[in-house]
């Protein structure tokens, strides 16, 4: 009997104690967000670091940041790879935003398989063509900010009160058991100092499915197969293409749901990529693209709150302030083109080719079958009654392939000979055939016939059905933050900088730091913030003033 009872109190105490420690692992592996202000104008340009556990960062070292409104409704997100910890990069606020508050999320893909509680930074966003703003809604009263503000650290400068672009300079104690903070010194917005900067939130996986391996040195590429009444398509082959040199490729299978995904590792900017989708009977599908994103549970209790003069003073500041930087300082226009992705090998996917003819070696040719009869040897091009045929020797068998070769332009598979007609030589960078059975995991090509084009714009695509053109983001490049908005020298040219310090410390008891004012005056804020060994948010600040 007593064993009786002490089995089964054992089993009550591991019922409790197992949840516990799950509940605590998945606290333990929480990312941590921090942003280089918490207004913006609309237009403007947001920077975040992240740091990442160790734990996580071994199995997923790829951050998603996400920027949803007050209402749940998804807006914009990035995706960048962390390195010893910390994730930097930025997101772009779009010029359409209203004015309101926001909020910046971050978690790795792999938190997407169960509801999460994240705490999420808020974002107020100033709509830089709106003019006479009285009154905004804010989160409301009983939404509190848990971030302790107790951590015993000791900012100190040697004065109080400073002079617009005079260096300030300082000294900042840690105690012990805290680590993995960042410095910032920036301009105190008086409505945004009074909203909650951290706010926890309930957030869930929109997608119906989400692959099980995690996102590490690339970035996972989802999206569903569709049929023209929205029905999910299971069992359909996907391929994905890349026009590079040499191409790339990959292939799955959709599952149930008629999802798909993709990992390209390493991939960064923003790829052109071409899906096709291949159902066993030819049906007319569509793919459409995932962009894995997590949903707030619910909206924000939101009040509204009328505006003070001070407040509204600030707003008129940072706008004209805004105006002024545009005309001395105008804006890098940044292109969303550029994409690269490390070469897996040296050769094509479909393997060396056994021929490779470059078209410019000869004498110019006016169309395709002229090409194929003068120039390519083993490939038959005939066209009969407006319907074209190619055939492949197979040179181990002496005769032609029965069955369609893996025909290519500029590495995407094409299911239609009539695209190659009205190509003439001089269109044509090189064309490569292979004239033997290759393999490419699970897919058996009878033969393959590449052609290489000199124009790489893809503008035949509209040609064929079953093809999807998509410019998708990948792990976003590296560029430099605010680091590199330096003071302006010249007295002549206006500094309007409102961040002017942002840097992560390192793990020392002491540091000191120094940085420069602009022409903006107002209430600066020093802030040290980040977590402690226990994993609780802290924040310190300290208050100076530019007059």
């Amino acid at each position: 009997m007593e064993r009786t009872i002490k089995y089964y109190l054992i089993l009550l105490w591991l019922g409790m104690a197992c949840p516990l420690m799950a509940q605590s692992n998945v606290d333990s592996e929480k990312v941590h967000l921090y942003t280089d202000r918490s207004y913006c104008l609309s237009g403007d340009t947001l920077w975040f670091k992240v740091w990442l556990p160790k734990s996580l960062e071994e199995k997923s070292n790829v951050v998603r940041v996400q920027l949803n409104s007050a209402r749940g409704s998804f807006i914009a997100s990035v995706a960048q790879q962390s390195d010893k910890q910390w994730a930097e990069g930025f997101i772009h606020i779009p010029d359409s935003l209203s004015t309101g508050i926001y909020l910046v999320l971050a978690y790795v893909n792999e938190q997407r398989n169960r509801n999460l509680e994240l705490k999420s930074k808020t974002l107020l966003v100033y709509n830089r063509f709106e003019e006479q703003l009285s009154e905004i809604d804010v989160p409301e009263n009983e939404l509190i900010d848990e971030t302790n503000r107790d951590a015993k650290i000791d900012i100190s400068t040697v004065k109080k009160v400073f002079g617009t672009r005079e260096k300030v300079e300082g000294t900042i104690t840690i105690p012990e058991g805290i680590k993995h903070a960042t410095l910032s010194a920036k301009l105190v917005d008086p409505l945004s100092d009074l909203i909650p900067a951290n706010l926890k939130i309930q957030v869930s996986n929109e997608q119906a499915y989400i692959p099980g391996f995690p996102e590490k040195d690339g970035i996972l590429i989802s999206g569903r197969v569709l049929s023209h009444e929205d029905i999910p398509q299971k069992d359909v082959l996907v391929f994905l293409s890349i026009s590079s040199e040499p191409p790339y490729f990959d292939y799955c299978i959709s599952h149930k749901q008629g999802g798909f995904n993709f990992f390209l590792p390493e991939a960064r900017g923003t790829a052109d990529l071409v899906l096709q989708a291949i159902a066993p009977n030819r049906s007319d599908l569509l793919i459409v693209p995932e962009t894995n994103q997590l949903k707030p549970g619910s909206a924000l209790a939101m009040e509204s709150t009328i505006l003070n003069p001070q407040q509204s003073e600030f707003i008129e500041k940072v706008v004209q302030a805004n105006f002024i930087k545009k005309l001395f300082k105008p804006a890098r226009v940044e292109t969303d083109n550029t994409f690269e992705m490390p070469q897996r090998f040296s050769v094509p996917y479909y393997g060396k080719p056994g021929k490779r003819v470059t078209p410019n070696e000869f004498f110019d040719l006016p169309d395709f079958r002229e090409i194929s009869r003068e120039i390519l040897p083993g490939v038959q091009y005939r066209t009969r009654e407006g319907t074209a045929t190619l055939r492949i020797l197979n040179a181990d068998r002496g005769n032609f392939f029965a069955n369609e070769s893996l025909r290519l332009l500029n590495g995407i598979p094409v299911f239609k000979n009539s695209l190659f007609s009205p190509l003439q030589s001089t269109d044509i960078n090189y064309i490569d055939i292979v004239e033997e059975e290759r393999v490419f995991g699970d897919l058996v090509f009878n033969g393959v016939f590449a052609v290489s084009l000199h124009d790489k714009s893809n503008s035949w695509l509209a040609q064929q059905a079953q093809i999807f053109q998509f410019k998708v983001p990948c792990l976003q490049v590296n560029r430099d933050g605010i680091a590199a908005e330096k003071p302006e020298t010249d007295k002549k040219v206006p500094d309007i900088r409102q961040t002017y310090f942002w840097e992560i410390l390192p793990d020392e008891t002491s540091s000191n730091f120094r940085f420069c004012l602009s022409d903006l005056k107002g209430k600066v804020e020093i802030t040290v913030e980040g977590i402690t060994d226990a994993r609780e948010a802290f924040k310190t600040s300290k208050i100076i003033e530019v007059k």
